[in-house]
């Protein structure tokens, strides 16, 4: 991801009248609108075959689910990039083709690698690329990822005796990064990804992948009793093992479920999804779908300043929609009695996000747009830390390739009592956004409303606008 930083410049035509040219603090930083949307994806199950993403076959035998059911899904949210694992029918899953037609429908994917052996694992990336390679979808695999959550599915590598813990996940990880590397397979898969679940393993966590271990660092930082993102996303506490604040990482996993409570134990009491593994209980955060929404729009926004290069919501659809398991809520879609797509307020709020944000050109070099935002608060929800784990300036740039900027401003705060279950309201900050001339239009939009401007102002320079619980975006037409 190319980042420019914000300069300040003075305005020559304020200037050539005679007024005093404004010096704008300009605090955020600057990246394409393309930029941000290839930051976006979604976690899907495809391999299922028992709950809702099970597989439906046309007349003809041929698989529709893709077309029929996920794919709409994945249209309504403006978001076309999958982040999933591979399975090929054995034991009732998907197989193979399934995949292949959705690729084919136009999905791109971050995989999970399979395997605990080096035969096994070179069999799965194998398998990797012939979807790679199919016919109408080549190079729909954008990366390979390591171990899944390895606190959570413990990796025993190679034969016994194996290797186990977190000694096992780096060995199975540098495995997986010479396979690929020594691959001459057409399209090559340019990246690896590092595995999840090593900030858990008691003792250490792990080394810097950037220590030949993968392309990007990885984690999945879900915010915990229903609190903003920022702190959670922040590298500080996502990504302990790199002191590296700009290398190349994603979260392929992040997100907020809304499901019913599934757990008097969960929160420490407060109840939330839970679910048991391997004799322990563990928690998810348990919201609103309003709050989840609010909140899920923060992320995609928290983790651009914080220089992550793509992050995936949990998830697109909802594991089983009849069963209280640990991905209970997290879907971004309720379900009818006949089976049909309702969309959450999530789904909603994402997909007038990625309407506003959509750019069908590409901005090859990105000019840093010149203004100031003033009136918000410069930090985030700090859970009992100090306030400098989690000071950042609320405001981004994103250019687009008809002239347009959006700037993003937004104020992270608590909105939710995990002990009641209740939404609180948030503090109302009255922001002011100043650029140093006028344009012909500035236009206030708030995605968890609608993607058509709710204020627009003809021929000015600033404008003030009103920020509570999740981003606005001012669209800026020269």
């Amino acid at each position: 991801m190319t980042w420019l930083n914000p300069v300040v410049l003075v305005s020559a035509a304020l200037v050539s009248i005679g007024l005093p040219a404004p010096v704008l603090a300009v605090t955020g930083p600057t990246m394409s609108a393309n930029q941000f949307n290839q930051m976006l994806m979604v976690d899907t199950h495809l391999g299922y075959t028992d709950g809702t993403y099970g597989l439906i076959k046309d007349a003809t035998g041929r698989y529709v689910r893709a077309d029929a059911y996920v794919k709409a899904a994945a249209d309504y949210v403006g978001i076309h990039i999958f982040r999933d694992g591979l399975t090929d029918g054995t034991a009732g899953s998907s197989p193979l083709s399934y995949y292949q037609t959705v690729a084919k429908s136009g999905i791109s994917f971050v995989l999970v690698a399979s395997g605990n052996t080096e035969a096994a694992l070179s069999k799965s990336l194998s398998q990797i690329d012939t979807l790679n390679s199919t016919p109408g979808a080549v190079g729909s695999v954008l990366a390979i990822e390591g171990a899944n959550e390895i606190n959570n599915a413990p990796v025993c590598w190679g034969p016994p005796p194996c290797i186990g813990g977190l000694a096992g996940g780096v060995a199975r990880q540098l495995t997986l990064q010479k396979l690929v590397r020594a691959s001459t397979r057409t399209p090559k898969v340019p990246r690896v990804v590092y595995f999840t679940g090593w900030d858990a393993v008691p003792g250490s966590p792990g080394p810097d992948p950037a220590s030949g271990y993968a392309d990007y660092n990885n984690q999945h930082p879900y915010p915990n009793f229903g609190q903003p993102p920022y702190f959670w996303l922040s590298r500080d506490v996502a990504l302990k093992n790199s002191t590296n604040k700009t290398a190349r990482a994603m979260f392929t996993e992040v997100g907020y479920a809304s499901g019913p409570l599934y757990g008097s134990k969960c929160n420490g009491g407060k109840g939330g999804v839970c679910w048991n593994n391997n004799g322990t209980w563990g928690t998810k955060p348990q919201v609103s779908e309003e709050v989840q929404a609010k909140f899920t729009l923060l992320i995609p926004f928290d983790a651009a300043l914080l220089r992550v290069d793509r992050i995936a919501f949990y998830e697109l659809l909802t594991g089983y929609k009849d069963k209280g398991v640990s991905d209970s809520g997290f879907g971004m879609f309720r379900y009818s009695a006949n089976g049909t797509l309702l969309p959450k307020p999530v789904a909603t709020a994402l997909r007038n996000l990625t309407t506003v944000t959509a750019d069908a050109g590409k901005v090859t070099t990105v000019t840093p747009l010149r203004y100031e935002v003033t009136g918000l608060p410069t930090h985030g929800y700090c859970p009992n830390v100090s306030v400098s784990k989690c000071t950042f300036n609320p405001t981004l740039a994103m250019q687009k390739s008809n002239g347009q900027y959006l700037i993003a401003v937004w104020a992270e705060q608590g909105i939710w009592n995990p002990d009641t279950h209740v939404a609180t309201q948030g503090v109302t900050y009255a922001a002011t956004v100043t650029l140093p001339q006028q344009y012909s239009k500035l236009e206030v939009i708030d995605p968890y409303v609608s993607a058509t401007p709710i204020a627009t102002y003809t021929y000015a320079a600033s404008l003030k606008v009103s920020v509570v619980d999740r981003p606005i975006l001012i669209r800026v037409t020269p």
